[in-house]
């Protein structure tokens, strides 16, 4: 009798519920989190920088991230910069210069709620959701595991 060998797919476990916001404009990443301090009593403290190894000139870039959490562990708020030194953190989202993620599906009504509000602040030209299941490594928005990355 053959074996029947089973495999564990543990693809949708390592899934968090995310909600990405692209933002571009002349605005930096400490005036949008000062903003955003202000809309939603938040504080936005520095996390260590997102590293990615870029092979062709074999130079690592740095990507700032800020993060703020409200009601402690549950909702977390996360600024990133999207362009450094002309290389893209996620290139799929190569219009937006700054990215906010919040980890957890927001209503259609609340996600746009919040681009209207970020939308208000004088330096940004535009922003809106992202749909997250069209970017190949969403992976590297994920702070807890910023070691540094290598582009492909």
């Amino acid at each position: 009798m053959p074996k029947k060998v089973f495999r564990l797919d543990d693809d949708d476990e390592a899934a968090k519920p995310i909600c990405l916001i692209g933002i571009a404009g002349n605005l930096k990443y400490y005036k949008l989190c000062h903003y955003l301090n202000k809309f939603w009593e938040l504080d936005f403290q520095m996390k260590p920088a997102i590293q990615i190894k870029v092979p062709k000139t074999e130079k690592t870039v740095k990507f700032v991230c800020l993060q703020a959490t409200k009601n402690p562990g549950t909702l977390v708020y996360n600024v990133f910069s999207n362009k450094v030194n002309n290389e893209i953190l996620i290139s799929e989202a190569r219009n937006y210069n700054l990215l906010l993620t919040i980890n957890e599906n927001l209503a259609t009504e609340k996600a746009k709620e919040i681009c209207s509000q970020i939308k208000s602040i004088p330096e940004v030209t535009y922003a809106t959701v992202l749909a997250t299941d069209s970017i190949k490594r969403i992976d590297k928005l994920n702070i807890e595991n910023n070691d540094s990355l290598t582009e492909e």
